[in-house]
């Protein structure tokens, strides 16, 4: 009975999803360097309804990505040490808010408590530690797209 309801959970939560949000509008940056964190988010994104996901292994990429992005825009970044991209996004979100909306996550490991540090520094919120798993992507991401 338990598994019935939690796909029935699952699927009102797309709904909601679909609801708010435009899928084909929506544009989906993951940048991990691990293909098995990207692939993890990449599916959960995916099984929420978001059809526009673009994974990739470093920020240079990103860069070029976000030039050509939507007017709806989900970061998906994982922090790391010694990341000169992370700094500029840091800096240019609330630029880039300006003009989008812009809803930036970051994942990184429990250990790099400088970088995560810097990440708290400027108020964001959305962070996954790693390791990663698809159960705990999933719910996390479907509270916040409450």
């Amino acid at each position: 009975m338990d598994k019935i309801q939690n796909v029935k959970q699952l699927e009102g939560f797309q709904e909601e999803l679909r609801a708010l949000y435009d899928r084909q509008s929506v544009h989906v940056l993951v940048i991990e360097s691990d293909n098995l964190s990207r692939r993890i988010v990449e599916s959960v994104f995916q099984k929420l309804g978001f059809t526009n996901v673009v994974k990739m292994e470093s920020g240079k990429e990103f860069l070029n990505e976000l030039v050509n992005s939507s007017d709806t825009l989900v970061i998906w970044y994982e922090f790391k040490q010694g990341d000169p991209v992370l700094e500029i996004l840091l800096k240019i979100i609330p630029r880039i808010s300006q003009d989008k909306s812009v809803i930036a996550m970051f994942s990184g490991s429990a250990d790099d408590k400088e970088t995560l540090a810097k990440v708290l520094q400027y108020n964001h919120k959305n962070i996954f530690i790693k390791p990663l798993d698809t159960k705990t992507v999933e719910s996390k991401l479907l509270e916040f797209f409450k």
